[in-house]
């Protein structure tokens, strides 16, 4: 009887956790394409094992290790079935699908499947349709021809029948569909590894010449491309194999007389995601978009060492497969280069361009594990021991993570590579990972970029010369260089998809016509390019020197046969990108994909046929020579408002990327050859080396051990890691927060977590103990262990403020003060870091951080392996609480600031400067009681985890956590230009889109689509230094005297009526791309007769230039403060905070760059009448005005503008950051400006 009640119960668990009509999708989550299931966010791991084993043997691999995968609470499987042999000539075998299904729900009844479908027809119809294969070179035919539309009709037909069959039989298990096909299901032509051409085929042919017709449109159009003035759509051929092999000069083809070989190989490529696209609508046809499709391409990186080249590969047309509406998952394996220990498990896709398309990038994990001990599959990766397996799998998944990707862990060869519980629980412990990061916005935005370019590959020869040290073995450095970095298609950076960050590495770009070069340097503006060798050789006029002289702006000399290898000059203050390479030569290289060592390359000896050297102009800076010759090979110079760099060979060393990064004001994590991933919350640092290596933070930054929760202080921002071959180390970056408590004279509690514990129960009272650098000399009050049951917390050197802190253990732990509250005030304010380790159950949902009678602090679980903070509040009549829950979702292992009080009738929670906050209806409650940390008041609801820094009292204004706000009551308004997506211009007139901060509704707009600036991730800086403020987004104005981008106060604004004659203070930031006239905010209006508006910052182009402060005051006098009068001059590509200040008597003209302090650069005293000259007109952002009229418009970019009615000292600017011994000179300084406010 017991026996069948179990069984009911297992069952009746299945039924019930299953859903019927299961839907799943991607869709954007906090800015990242994210898998959902049934309308819930999902951690996107699977695993990939042969399921079909499991129908005739109950204990196979697959069970084996999908066992491991149910017991981490995992349950999404992917796994191949035999979709060809299933469909006879007039029966369909259902049993191959059903059973496999059946077999993997009826063992994990929770299972969402993704079958993996061949989509290639069975033998007998391809022997009955001959004419649907592909044909070779050398003659062979096999496989089939994606071009056949009478291979596409059939297996689309028999797709549907598929895809109809699961979701009626298993519709609430299957969750998307895998269409694979062509070489190993990866969707490239067959044999790319060998060496001959595809595709000569009739179906070729004819698809070959629809596709002509749709580009050229006319005959005359198509002559004059190819240069044949006979051929006609019908007549049409195919490119011969010399005509695919051969070009006019060496790696180049000539557009001229090859055009139409270039186009046969954008077609061919095109066709491929064509075909997908065809496929995948049909599942979406039949699911009702309900259910997702998956695919593999885009190895634009992985492919460019086929013997052919990539062109003959079908993978180079990304750009239009993530333009359908039908692919939600792109995926591929990491790649096959460098799998080892320390190895760099690379992306084989510029998969930076997926994620900004809104897919999800999956990397498939094959690798070969410890558990393999042959010496088969060597390719698939060398990890002999647990520990390596384990690294290699923590440094994927730290890949993914930052990005919010994909990955499934892979059986390859169905040889039990993953049958091992310590494999599946550290891959319990990722997935947890991964789960507590669901739903958080990824703060992913490095400082570097690698653009690859799928087009240029049609204009080059097909062999792999080229490309592969270029694309496929580079790698091996720029994963090494010790930063994170984007990769992307160029095509993305052309069409505004993307905003290029400080350093751009271009790979190929060979061709690009003359709009796209004038729109890369505009992308360019202010920040590093690196080309390589013929970079920008073709527009679209054809090939030309001059044309890589209009990309790069060096002057060259076209020269022959030289071997490919760059001596590198001596490094000096004047020529910083040497360091540490000077007097060293490199090569191209290339990968022995063996696997045999770390780094895996060795110098190719090529000699080019065309080489390019630096002459010129004078302004450039030789970095090396080509060996033996006095051409310069690499070099740099500043060219249209951007640093370029120019190396005349396909490869670079990792030291170089690593300087150029330094002094382009990169943050480098680690000056040597590790694989760093970092989105500034998390870091992963995998090592190639027995060491001990720096990792570098910023100055009050520390890390968090993401296995242990261990804190890793920094001295100076450094902390100093031992690494072994293989070894990672993964961490959560925390800052330091300056401790910012109520004044002594209204504490009523304080406990700085660095005194131990003493016989008799009590901590000793002391005039401070230091772990804050205050210096309180009103005694700190007793807490002693009330009651017997309890323990003392641990005292723990984990304090990331310094010194020790309490760690608390769940179970018994916790802290008294006996008639610690004695409510002698209407307001209430309490301050503690902390950091959770374990959750309360969901049955009893409340761990007691900090309670008395009238305010408790509790920590709650939502649910999802992530934690909130409750703040409760017992009214005045003692009846009833108001309960004040926080949005923010804290995570285990890591620090959080926090800040909870009642003041002027509002209850508010502040977690790292984000405050959720409700009105009480009655007050708070009087009473009195003891104060306990770390359980409720009867020794109930534990907490475990760490705290540090305890503080209550009564509030004073303002929240009284650090860093504080600025005090000052006087904004009128603050934009902040956060609204939007980065790289995307906002589309909509006069409507308050631009939001003011300042609460008073001041909002700007654009009069017209066409003034509406693009919204850019190119920002001063991540966090507002004064207020904490995360700071994304700045916007981008492309103007010049006559017209461009701009924004405006309503006409009606109150803002515009506004009275400043008492003072104001005008900031904003400013980055300028040229030298022009440019203001970047002004008030419209003519006060005089020559023509000035009453106020704008600008920048002057003549007379002289430099920045200017122009004003009228009051009394109708004009004045004009000028950084030349200091000479100093703002530079183009640089961050300026400007502060324009007028008391009435005064006038003071402030900036401030680079971090640095701010710099008074200009003043005057003879204000006079009031501070501005009053009138009615708007303010407006990026642009002045003349005689009436609007002009001056601002090309660079603009961030964080505020106006204040009163002249603010520059301690009170947005970018103020004080120095370490100003800190608490400066709190005292707000606090008495608060109490003097509250008196006035």
């Amino acid at each position: 009887m017991k026996k069948v009640l179990f069984t009911f119960l297992i069952l009746f668990s299945c039924f019930s956790s299953t859903y019927a009509n299961t839907v799943a999708k991607v869709e954007d989550y906090n800015g990242s394409p994210t898998l959902f299931i049934n309308g819930k966010p999902t951690v996107p791991m699977m695993f990939y094992g042969y399921a079909e084993d499991l129908t005739s043997d109950p204990n196979c691999k697959f069970v084996q290790q999908a066992k491991y995968m149910t017991n981490a609470n995992m349950h999404i499987y992917t796994f191949p079935i035999s979709f060809n042999i299933m469909f006879d000539k007039n029966y369909t075998w259902w049993y191959v699908l059903d059973d496999v299904v059946n077999a993997v729900t009826n063992f994990d009844c929770n299972a969402m499947v993704i079958p993996r479908i061949y989509l290639y027809p069975k033998q007998w119809y391809i022997d009955e349709n001959p004419d649907i294969k592909m044909e070779f070179s050398d003659g062979l035919t096999d496989r089939i021809c994606l071009a056949s539309e009478k291979w596409r009709n059939y297996i689309k037909g028999k797709l549907r029948e598929f895809v109809q069959h699961c979701e009626s039989k298993f519709g609430n298990n299957v969750i998307g569909y895998h269409l694979t096909l062509m070489e190993t299901g990866e969707w490239f032509y067959e044999r790319s590894w060998d060496n001959v051409f595809s595709g000569y085929s009739e179906n070729m042919r004819l698809g070959f010449s629809n596709w002509a017709q749709n580009k050229y449109g006319t005959e005359t159009a198509l002559r004059n491309a190819w240069n044949d003035g006979s051929v006609t759509f019908s007549t049409i051929t195919l490119p011969i194999t010399s005509e695919r092999s051969n070009s006019a000069s060496d790696f180049f083809r000539n557009p001229t007389t090859e055009m139409k070989t270039i186009d046969f190989y954008q077609y061919k490529n095109e066709l491929v995601p064509e075909t997908i696209d065809l496929m995948a609508a049909e599942v979406k046809s039949v699911t009702s978009g309900n259910k997702l499709v998956a695919t593999f391409y885009g190895y634009t990186f992985e492919l460019t060492a086929v013997p052919k080249g990539p062109a003959v590969t079908g993978h180079l047309a990304l750009k239009k497969l993530l333009q359908s509406p039908n692919i939600d998952i792109i995926a591929g394996p990491t790649s096959y280069v460098n799998r080892r220990g320390g190895g760099i498990d690379a992306f084989m896709s510029p998969v930076d361009s997926i994620r900004k398309a809104g897919k999800m990038w999956f990397n498939e994990n094959d690798n070969k594990t410890y558990l393999d001990t042959s010496s088969d599959y060597e390719i698939d990766g060398n990890y002999p021991t647990l520990a390596l397996t384990q690294n290699a799998h923590a440094n994927n998944f730290a890949h993914i993570l930052c990005r919010r990707m994909g990955t499934w862990y892979m059986d390859l060869h169905n040889r039990g590579w993953l049958n091992s519980s310590e494999i599946w629980q550290n891959i319990s412990k990722l997935h947890s990972i991964y789960k507590g990061q669901l739903g958080e916005k990824s703060p992913w935005n490095p400082e570097v970029a690698v653009i690859v370019d799928e087009r240029s590959p049609y204009y080059l020869a097909c062999n792999d010369d080229f490309l592969e040290p270029l694309c496929y073995s580079l790698r091996t450095r720029l994963y090494r260089m010790g930063v994170p970095f984007n990769i992307y298609l160029l095509s993305d950076v052309l069409d505004g998809t993307v905003t290029l960050p400080k350093v751009n590495i271009f790979l190929g770009a060979n061709y690009l016509t003359t709009s796209e070069r004038s729109t890369l340097h505009s992308a360019l503006s202010g920040k590093a390019a690196i080309w390589f060798h013929g970079a920008g050789y073709f527009n679209e006029n054809g090939a030309a020197t001059e044309n890589i002289e209009d990309l790069t702006g060096f002057d060259m000399t076209q020269f022959n046969n030289v071997s490919a290898r760059i001596n590198v000059v001596s490094a000096s203050s004047a020529n910083p990108w040497n360091n540490g390479i000077g007097g060293t030569s490199f090569k191209p290289s290339i990968v022995d994909r063996g696997n045999s060592s770390i780094y895996e390359t060795k110098d190719q000896n090529i000699t080019y046929d065309i080489y390019w050297g630096v002459a010129g102009p004078g302004n450039a800076v030789q970095i090396g020579t080509y060996y033996g010759k006095v051409y310069t090979g690499l070099a740099v110079m500043d060219y249209l408002g951007f640093k370029s760099f120019y190396c005349g060979i396909a490869g670079i060393p990792t030291k170089f990327l690593r300087n150029v990064c330094k002094n382009m004001g990169v943050h480098v994590y680690v000056d040597d050859d590790y694989v760093i991933d970092s989105d500034s919350e998390f870091l992963s640092v995998y090592s190639p080396k027995n060491e001990t290596q720096s990792i570098v933070l910023s100055n009050n930054f520390y890390l968090t051990d993401m296995n242990t929760g261990g804190l890793d202080p920094t001295v100076g921002g450094v902390f100093n890691q031992s690494f072994s071959v293989g070894s990672i180390k993964t961490s959560w970056i925390g800052k330091n927060s300056i401790g910012g408590f109520a004044d002594k004279t209204i504490n009523k509690g304080l406990w700085h977590c660095d005194n131990s514990y003493v016989p008799g129960g009590y901590w000793v009272a002391s005039d401070d103990d230091h772990s804050s650098g205050r210096s309180y000399t009103w005694p700190l009050l007793n807490y002693k262990r009330l009651h017997t049951h309890a323990s003392a917390p641990s005292l723990i050197p984990n304090s990331p403020k310094g010194g020790n802190c309490f760690k608390f253990d769940g179970k018994n732990d916790n802290i008294t003060a006996v008639s610690g509250w004695v409510n002698d005030s209407n307001s209430f304010s309490g301050n503690v870091s902390l950091k959770w380790t374990d959750l309360p159950s969901l049955n009893d949902n409340y761990a007691a951080i900090l309670v008395s009678r009238p305010w408790k602090l509790y920590l709650k679980n939502n649910g999802w392996g992530k934690g909130n903070l409750l703040f409760r509040v017992l009214n005045s009549a003692g009846t009833a609480y108001t309960d004040v829950q926080s949005s923010v979702d804290l995570h285990s292992n890591k620090w959080y600031d926090v800040n909870f009080k009642v003041y002027d009738n509002i209850a508010s929670i502040t977690i790292n400067n984000q405050t959720d906050a409700v009105e009480l209806n009655n007050g708070m409650s009087t009473s009195s009681s003891d104060v306990y940390a770390g359980s409720d008041l009867n020794s109930t609801h534990y907490f475990k985890g760490e705290m540090d820094e305890i503080m209550f009292g009564a509030a004073i204004s303002g929240p009284t956590n650090a860093p504080p706000p600025q005090p000052v009551t006087h904004t009128i308004a603050y934009w902040r230009f956060e609204e939007g997506t980065a790289g995307v211009a906002h589309s909509g007139t006069n409507d308050n889109w631009y939001l003011d901060y300042s609460s008073n509704s001041y909002n700007l707009s654009a009069w017209g689509d066409e003034v509406n600036p693009r919204a850019t991730g190119d920002v001063p800086f991540s966090t507002v230094p004064l207020t904490g403020e995360d700071n994304n987004l700045a916007l981008r104005m492309t103007g010049s005297h006559s017209s461009g981008q701009n924004i405006s106060t309503a006409p009606s604004a109150p803002i515009n009526y506004y009275d400043f004659s008492g003072g104001f203070t005008i900031e904003c930031m400013v980055k300028y791309n040229n030298d022009e006239f440019a203001v970047v905010v002004g008030k419209d209006g003519r006060p005089g007769s020559d023509g000035n508006q009453p106020f704008c910052i600008k920048h002057r182009a003549s007379n002289p230039e430099g920045l200017e402060f122009d004003f009228t005051d009051g009394g109708g006098t004009r004045h004009r403060l000028r950084s030349a009068d200091s000479g100093l001059y703002p530079e183009t590509g640089v961050w300026y905070h400007i502060a324009a200040v007028c008391d009435g008597t005064n006038a003071y003209l402030y900036w401030q760059t680079g971090g640095n302090s701010y710099q008074l650069i200009a003043s005057d005293n003879t204000v006079s009448g009031g501070a501005l000259w009053h009138n009615n007109n708007k303010w407006t952002v990026g642009r002045g005005m003349w005689a009436d009229n609007p002009s001056d418009y601002l090309n660079g970019y603009v961030d964080e503008v505020r106006i204040s009615d009163e002249a603010l000292p520059h301690e009170l600017f947005l970018g103020f950051i004080p120095e370490p011994s100003l800190i608490l000179s400066g709190f005292i300084f707000l606090f008495l400006g608060l109490i003097r406010k509250l008196q006035n």
